[in-house]
């Protein structure tokens, strides 16, 4: 199985699970690889899909959805949301948020997986064999590393979140690269900075913190972030430039059809020219 240059870039334009325009935001540095067709199937991804979506299209339960792509940190995500929210917090509660709520279409979340192929044994070694375009896993990390990280500057020029969670390990000092200006500094089991409109908090682990850390963040949250609505609805998922471009070209190409003007001339430079080559090329 073999990967394209094109393939590559629109697995690389991938943003994340849940919505956009949402006043949080979940970082992570991976997400896990089950299996080689998972790719293929990420390829029918939009830019930004609802997570219940992406769990079907991948054939995932919401369980398996939650180890391999939300690096198992679901429960302890849905735990703060329900803590922000004054909220009980008992793991029952916790899974019925996850199941029902978080990272959807009008959830108040996103997660963003900062490298966007996830981590796999087998993929790692072969990684050329799969992606040609790269000489090695190594090579195509290199690369992929300065594409996500001025690709993550461009979203929150459009967008600035309230609060964004820097979630695991970070071996390649990703984060550190992603947020200088915040000077990030230790709050006992996390680190936290801020301008005037973000909160930034690092973790290692939300699904490991006990219910005592968990309301001290969502304490700092409180004091330090400004507000956030947890129950606001967002409505239909927004599509992104790319999608709406196509879709304009598509009902243009489908009233160019409809035309039949099989004698005008061929145009080169008109992307809807309704020649009859162009016609018959479409088709």
């Amino acid at each position: 199985m073999k990967f394209s240059e094109d393939d590559f870039y629109k697995l690389a334009n991938f943003v994340g699970y849940g919505q956009m325009e949402s006043d949080i935001w979940f970082v992570i540095i991976n997400e896990k690889l089950d299996q080689f067709e998972d790719i293929s199937s990420r390829l029918q991804f939009d830019q930004v899909m609802d997570r219940k979506l992406a769990s079907t299209t991948l054939k995932k339960t919401i369980l398996e959805f939650d180890v391999d792509n939300l690096s198992s940190e679901g429960i302890g995500i849905s735990k703060l949301y329900l803590q922000l929210g004054k909220k009980p917090t008992k793991v029952s509660y916790a899974q019925k948020y996850m199941q029902d709520l978080l990272f959807a279409q009008t959830h108040n979340g996103l997660l963003i997986p900062f490298f966007p192929i996830p981590e796999n044994k087998d993929l790692n070694t072969n990684f050329h064999d799969v992606f040609p375009l790269f000489e090695s896993y190594d090579k195509y990390r290199e690369k992929v590393k300065k594409l996500r990280l001025d690709f993550f500057s461009e979203l929150l020029e459009g967008r600035k979140p309230k609060l964004i969670f820097l979630v695991g390990a970070d071996q390649e000092n990703v984060f550190a690269d992603l947020f200088t200006e915040q000077n990030l500094k230790d709050h006992g089991f996390f680190q936290a900075g801020w301008d005037m409109d973000m909160v930034i908090v690092k973790i290692n682990s939300l699904t490991e913190l006990s219910i005592e850390q968990i309301i001290e963040l969502s304490k700092f949250i409180h004091e330090t972030s400004l507000p956030i609505d947890l129950n606001k609805d967002f409505g239909p998922l927004k599509l992104s430039m790319i999608e709406l471009e196509k879709q304009k070209k598509d009902a243009a190409k489908k009233v160019a059809f409809e035309k039949r003007k099989t004698t005008s001339k061929h145009n080169a430079s008109d992307p809807y020219c309704v020649c009859e080559l162009c016609l018959k090329y479409d088709r």
